[in-house]
């Protein structure tokens, strides 16, 4: 990677030292990383999302404003990965509330982000609601292991 931006709400700073070397860091406690000037003038390939703080949702509402993304389209490459639906914390009590959360709002996003919604937004990855196929969360994992990418638990 040519360059690496990360988020945090604990101690931004640290992601600027060893071992992570991040060449931006935003407190998202005090910015929305969704917002930061820089990153809508030249956007990332990839965002991997793992707050789960309505990422995707920015995107979309930047989309529809008509502002440029921090992420390319996905028909420039973009791609959105996220662990985690749009909020970290929810309820389920019941199974089509379940269903909705894990299935049916992902695979709406993934099918948009593929299909129509290809020139304006990434392509969208729900990565816990995969089945057997997932070389691309391999390969971010391999990226991590050679050190092109760092991991950064944020408590």
């Amino acid at each position: 990677a040519s360059y690496i931006a990360g988020a945090s709400q604990q101690s931004p700073e640290r992601l600027l030292k060893a071992p992570m070397f991040y060449d931006k860091i935003v407190d998202y406690t005090k910015e929305d990383p969704f917002t930061v000037k820089e990153f809508h003038e030249n956007p990332f390939d990839t965002v991997v999302d793992l707050a789960g703080v309505g990422g995707w949702l920015s995107l979309v509402k930047s989309s529809q404003n008509k502002i440029p993304a921090i992420v390319k389209p996905a028909s420039e490459g973009g791609r959105y990965l996220t662990l985690t639906p749009d909020s970290a914390i929810f309820e389920i009590h019941s199974l089509s509330k379940a269903s909705q959360i894990f299935m049916w709002i992902p695979l709406w996003r993934f099918l948009k982000s593929r299909l129509w919604g290809r020139f304006k937004l990434p392509k969208y990855t729900f990565a816990m609601s995969l089945d057997q196929e997932r070389s691309h969360l391999t390969r971010t994992l391999d990226m991590a292991k050679k050190g092109v990418i760092k991991a950064v638990v944020d408590s």
